[in-house]
Parts: structure tokens; C-alpha cells; sequence
């Protein structure tokens, strides 16, 4: 192998052990965004007689737009297969608690529709309130465990108009107001425990709360203290406890479908801007409940690591300082190979020069020998020349001066013209 093959296949061997080192980063890592498109669109109802609706949880929704970007849809009409498409969650506050059903046949078809096609939702209900100042934001939870009929039944609320309270974890002398320490929590859940690379972990929540009734094959996320206990409310405005109300209740629940997620909340004041009475703060300013509406959308956007990630991708800033740290390794890298192969180059080439001159004056040398042997040879033959003529050209020249003084001597042996015609 000359040393250009070699220089390749070590750059070669390089670089692709860069891309397997980045492919199999595991600590720190989270599942990519599935967005549907490049930015998130999230679809917060307010079209089926929702009073508790996006004016009330302004705070939460500009989180969607200043951490991921999304764009925010108020939906005023009814669902349809085409007006839920391409959306990435659906935001569904419950109807007002005196509503008759306002969702009709095709929109459930467009909800289970929606879901199959790995749309999240968000299911928020509120519990019964009942001073006139706070009862507009009551919910009616029947229709809304309607919609999750053949989808997320799972995550259903308790029937309509309850209210859970507590004797001993309260806030701000309202036994409605539980307080929720980490004992309530399932901390095992991505939702609590947050990515430590983007959210926080949960540790104190405030809450005005309903429950849910049963978690089937969800995840249960958030549950009151054990001493909690939910009040029945009727149409009346007539209360009751019934028997074995209390209990540690389910609160939040969590569940994968589809290739979606969905979440029911039992209270979705607490991720408002309504005022808390008796303290000087907004339910969403209370302990942390902004930090755990952040991680629900985390969730629901697939921003947190799940138990084994097939894919982990490094953090983006992770990411990018890799691929600058391996881009400028292999700049480094490839000018050292370049160098080297030029210096190579060079070797090469002064080595090939080098012998064709020494080629060159090999032949120049065996050509001036051969050129001095033939000259040798001819000069030779000239001496040998020189020397038989010399006698030769002496011996003719004395015999012709000879021959010369004969022939004046002797008579002519032929006549004239004129004397042999006299004679004739």
C-alpha cells in the first residue's frame, strides 16, 4: 500500500469514528421534537361552551411560543378531520358544568381520527365551584369523558361536580386549596423528575382539584395526600361526602397511544393567571406549577428521555460543540495528512529526479566513450592511409618526368595528314 492509500484509509477510519462515538452518546440525551411540521401548532379549544378558556391561561400558552416556538389556534368552530390535521396538540378545556353535550358525532370521529394519527391531546377539567365569583369556571367532566370514550378512556374524570378537600395539607385557610409535597408524586415519571438538561424536577405544587376515576393501563403522575376527600355538589347547590371518598385520589394521568400522548388534568386553574384568594400571586406563579405545566408540554412534545431511548441524540449545544470539536479534529487531522503527503511528494519526486540524473549523466558518459572510440578508429585508418600513398605518389612523379624526356627524343610514330597524302 503507497502512502496516499495509507493517508486515506486513516482518514477514513477517523472520521467514521467520530460518527459512531456521537451515535451512541447516552447520558444526557432526549428524544427529538415529533413535530408534524417545523414548529409545533397547538389548538386550544374555547368552541363548546368552555368559560374557563386561553384568556385565563395566558402565561401558560406564551411558554409554547417563546421555548418551542408554536403557533397558537384558538378553535371557534366545531372539529373536523381537516381543521385537527397537521396540528401537534389539542388543548380540550371541559364544557361549562350546566352545558348539555356539545360535541356531536362527527367531532368524535374527528378526535379518534386525530389520535390515531399521533396527535397529543390535553384533557383540562375544573373542579365545582361554587361562590359566584369562581362559577363560570366549573366543568361539566361527563361530556368530556365522552370524547375519550374509544380513545383514552382510561384517563376519564370522576362524575360532575365534585370537589376534592383536605383537613390538613391547605393553603391560605382554604381546606380546597391542598398543598402537594413529593410524597404525592410519582417521581419516577419524566413529567416530575424533568430532563436536567431542560426542565426541573417537581417538589411543591398548589392545587383546586376534581380527580379521576380510574387509571386502567395509565400512568398515574399526581395524587393528593391520603387524607384527602371529595364533596358532591348537585344541581341544588346541595353538598354530601360519600361513603369512602377519602382516599389518595388521582389527579394526573399519563398515556401513550398511537404513537401520540394524552394527559388529563384535574385542574386546570392551577396552570392560570386567576388570582389566589388570600395570597398575592396567580395560580400559575404558585410553588411549581408553572415548572410542572412546562414539563407536561415537554412531555407531550416528546422532550423527555424515555427508560431506553433507541435513538438518543446528544443535547443540541452537546451536538453542536461536537461537531465543531470533530470538524476542527479533522481539519487538524487532514493538514497533518496534507503536509505529510506533500513532504512525501517531495521525497518522492527529488528521489525520481535524483536517478534520472544520474541516468542522464550515465549516458552522456557512455556516449562521450563510444564517440571517442569511433574518432580512435578513423583517425588510426587515416595514419595507415597517409603512409602506403606517400611512396606511390613519389615513384609516379618520377616516372613520368622520365617518360617525358623519351618522348622528346624519339621521332613521332605517326605522320601528319598532309605528308600522307604526298606519300599517296
Amino acid at each position: 500500500m503507497n502512502s496516499k492509500k495509507f493517508y486515506t484509509t486513516m482518514f477514513v477510519i477517523a472520521l467514521l469514528a467520530i460518527v459512531i462515538q456521537m451515535s451512541f452518546t447516552s447520558p444526557g440525551t432526549f428524544e427529538t421534537a415529533g413535530f408534524k411540521g417545523e414548529n409545533p401548532i397547538v389548538i386550544f379549544d374555547v368552541a363548546h361552551q368552555t368559560f374557563f378558556n386561553n384568556t385565563h391561561m395566558q402565561s401558560a400558552l406564551d411558554l409554547l411560543e417563546t421555548k418551542y416556538d408554536a403557533e397558537i389556534i384558538i378553535n371557534e368552530d366545531n372539529f373536523t378531520l381537516t381543521s385537527l390535521r397537521g396540528a401537534d396538540l389539542l388543548i380540550l378545556p371541559a364544557p361549562y358544568y350546566l352545558a348539555e353535550d356539545p360535541y356531536s358525532p362527527l367531532e368524535k370521529l374527528a378526535l379518534t381520527e386525530y389520535i390515531q394519527d399521533s396527535g397529543s391531546v390535553l384533557f383540562m377539567a375544573n373542579p365545582f365551584l361554587f361562590e359566584d365569583s369562581m362559577r363560570n369556571f366549573t366543568s361539566q367532566t361527563n361530556y368530556l369523558n365522552s370524547m375519550m370514550d374509544g380513545t383514552y378512556g382510561e384517563l376519564s374524570f370522576q362524575p360532575r361536580n365534585t370537589l376534592m378537600l383536605n383537613d390538613f395539607s391547605y393553603r391560605y385557610d382554604d381546606q380546597r386549596f391542598i398543598y402537594l409535597d413529593n410524597s404525592s408524586f410519582d417521581t419516577d415519571h419524566s413529567i416530575i423528575t424533568g430532563n436536567p438538561k431542560i426542565d426541573e424536577a417537581i417538589d411543591e405544587l398548589l392545587t383546586i382539584t376534581t380527580s379521576i376515576s380510574a387509571t386502567g393501563s395509565s400512568e398515574r403522575v399526581l395524587t393528593v395526600p391520603e387524607t384527602s376527600y371529595y364533596m358532591e355538589y348537585t344541581d341544588e347547590n346541595t353538598s354530601s361526602i360519600p361513603v369512602g371518598a377519602v382516599s389518595n385520589h388521582t389527579i394526573l394521568n399519563a398515556n401513550e397511544k398511537y404513537g401520540g400522548r394524552a394527559i388529563s388534568i384535574c385542574s386546570g386553574i392551577m396552570f392560570s393567571d386567576l388570582e389566589i384568594p388570600g395570597a398575592n400571586m396567580t395560580w400559575y406563579e404558585a410553588y411549581d406549577n408553572a415548572q410542572l405545566w412546562e414539563n407536561i408540554i415537554s412531555w407531550v412534545f416528546f422532550q423527555l428521555p424515555v427508560d431506553s431511548p433507541t435513538n438518543p441524540v446528544p443535547d443540541f449545544w452537546i451536538f453542536t460543540l461536537s461537531i465543531l470539536g470533530g470538524f476542527l479534529v479533522l481539519i487538524v487531522f487532514g493538514l497533518i495528512l496534507f503536509t505529510a503527503g506533500k513532504e512525501t511528494k517531495r521525497v518522492e519526486v527529488s528521489e525520481a529526479l535524483q536517478k534520472m540524473r544520474e541516468k542522464d549523466t550515465r549516458q552522456k558518459r557512455e556516449d562521450k566513450e563510444i564517440d571517442e572510440a569511433f574518432y580512435a578508429e578513423d583517425d588510426v585508418e587515416d595514419e595507415v592511409i597517409e603512409e602506403e600513398e606517400e611512396p606511390v605518389e613519389e615513384v609516379k612523379k618520377v616516372d613520368m618526368k622520365s617518360i617525358s624526356d623519351e618522348v622528346k627524343k624519339k621521332p613521332p610514330k605517326t605522320r601528319s595528314r598532309s605528308d600522307r597524302r604526298r606519300q599517296d
